[in-house]
């Protein structure tokens, strides 16, 4: 504390260096030591436009930024006959997509779901704006005939690999730099096959195209402007180490059956953990009766529930308490936002399709201490280390639709993903995960 008598009270006591907020000097400012051009020229389709796996292999070309899946049918590959009865969910490219993995050169391999890859896109959005965008780009829903005959019908799915993140805001670094591997950047996504994923009465002739028109990956690189400028040029990278930190690592999708199909407590046993800081637990609840298996029926994939109480206990500490369903006001306290997007819910009569207002909602569940860490990879926020390697919950289903008789007998699933701090450690031409 100062004791300057010509100070403020406030100047003297609050903690903190001075900074000029009226000039701008070198304290204030920021600018690009090694110039890059920003590109998006490199793209390859996908070796197979009906179900199964597609490999994208990125060559190691300076940065890696946001890698991007787009999926579709041209305008008239529907026929009006076999439109009849069909639909498509909003963010269908989402659920089109079975799995992705991604091999950084030599790392270790990791993957992800198709919807747990929308989930973590949608929480790192800045503004709900963003995040209901997000949705949409990921496919249209549509209603009628008319919409799948006559208009091209295409996803844009964002591969939310580790490194990357949906928002430039704040100081994130997602720039791989693959000018210090010597081996290919791997990413495979496999898809479902089409008829488990598109609504269908079965009032049409069945005649659903079996493969997409387009499908391709995309990337998008930053160049160096001077190759003089790269680290592996400027240190010798076999002595020495690079660790990049990321938006964050999430654990391949969990999905655990509901023991029950009332809004009564019940308990649950979160396992699997990884050794590491973890950060965050993401929940949200679905229904079989929102996405029914088999080739028929009305598909909701992103009806999203939160629950009406869930309570987070490791080693007899309760850490998260939510009760009433008042999760989403304290996430959005935690945050930047409420989490949940603005979706539809299609519903169906007589092969008429129509749909209402809805949420793609899901539970944060914090350890670490709020801040938007996501997008600020320039600070380390600390998690918890789950050492016994087991987490109880208390959670109850939401009344609200466990009492509807749709959902009467109907099967609940909790999804499950484990957020952890990570870094990637680039030395002698490769790259793993430290966590």
């Amino acid at each position: 504390m100062s004791a300057d008598p010509s100070m403020s009270v406030q100047a003297q006591i609050r903690p903190g260096g001075e900074v000029d907020l009226y000039y701008m000097n070198e304290k204030t400012a920021m600018k690009q030591a090694f110039p890059v051009v920003m590109n998006t020229r490199f793209t390859q389709d996908l070796t197979n436009k009906t179900s199964g796996s597609s490999t994208f292999i990125i060559p190691p070309q300076n940065g890696i930024n946001q890698v991007v899946c787009v999926l579709g049918w041209n305008a008239g590959t529907w026929t009006t006959a076999g439109a009849l009865g069909c639909a498509l969910p909003r963010g269908w490219g989402y659920s089109a997509i079975k799995q992705v993995s991604v091999r950084y050169g030599g790392s270790s391999q990791y993957f992800f779901t198709g919807a747990q890859l929308l989930q973590r896109s949608l929480r790192q959005c800045p503004n709900g704006t963003a995040r209901d965008a997000l949705l949409a780009l990921g496919g249209n829903a549509t209603l009628t005939q008319a919409d799948l005959v006559s208009n091209n019908q295409l996803a844009y799915v964002f591969l939310n690999l580790p490194h990357t993140a949906t928002t430039s805001d704040g100081v994130t670094t997602t720039v791989l730099p693959s000018d210090l591997l010597n081996q290919q950047i791997v990413v495979t996504v496999e898809l479902n096959p089409v008829n488990s994923w598109i609504s269908n009465t079965g009032g049409g002739n069945g005649v659903i195209p079996s493969a997409f028109d387009v499908g391709y990956f995309q990337v998008q690189q930053s160049m160096l402007d001077d190759q003089q400028d790269s680290l592996a040029r400027r240190v010798d990278m076999n002595t020495h180490f690079y660790a990049l930190p990321l938006p964050s690592f999430d654990q391949q999708q969990l999905v655990i059956p509901a023991s029950v199909n009332n809004s009564s407590v019940q308990p649950y046993v979160l396992t699997g953990f990884r050794n590491g800081s973890l950060r965050s637990i993401q929940l949200w609840l679905t229904n079989n009766v929102d996405n029914p298996s088999g080739s028929t029926g009305v598909r909701n994939p992103f009806a999203w529930y939160i629950p009406d109480s869930v309570q987070l206990i490791y080693a007899g500490t309760i850490y998260a308490n939510y009760q009433n369903g008042s999760s989403a006001l304290w996430n959005l306290l935690n945050g930047r936002q409420q989490p949940a997007a603005n979706n539809v819910y299609q519903t169906v009569s007589t092969n008429t399709y129509s749909a209402a207002n809805s949420l793609t909602a899901w539970v944060d569940l914090p350890f670490a201490q709020p801040h938007v860490q996501e997008s600020t990879t320039n600070v380390l926020v600390h998690g918890i280390e789950v050492r016994n390697g087991i987490i109880n919950l208390q959670l109850a289903l939401p009344n609200a639709v466990t009492s509807q008789a749709a959902y009467s007998s109907a099967s609940w699933s909790l999804n499950v993903v484990y957020v952890y701090n990570a870094a990637l450690m680039f030395s002698k031409s490769t790259c793993d995960y430290v966590f």
